[in-house]
């Protein structure tokens, strides 16, 4: 599993726990040894699922290639997204 550098530091130095799990997906626990709760369940992509579900977009084989050549994150620009998103996500319901 990639972690960002905070995460990872959480879990070597912080006391959280990362396990995978037999029947596939992670489990978190916090330093005490409670598990953090799943918000949401990873579903298996079929193939040809995600191509049928993007609507005509186009995907290439460089479409997943990340862009990221180390430098580090701007975190200001990231939860200005985050809040952007949230903010037509309440306009919208």
């Amino acid at each position: 599993m990639l972690l960002c550098r905070r995460h990872h530091g959480l879990v070597h130095e912080g006391g959280f726990a990362v396990a995978s799990e037999v029947a596939g997906g992670w489990h978190f626990a916090r330093p005490d040894g409670t598990t953090i709760p799943r918000f949401f369940a990873a579903q298996p992509v079929i193939r040809g699922q995600l191509v049928a579900s993007q609507g005509g977009m186009a995907l290439s084989r460089l479409s997943l290639h990340p862009r990221w050549r180390g430098e580090r994150m701007d975190d200001n620009m990231a939860l200005g997204a985050l809040q952007t998103l949230a903010r037509r996500a309440r306009l919208a319901a």
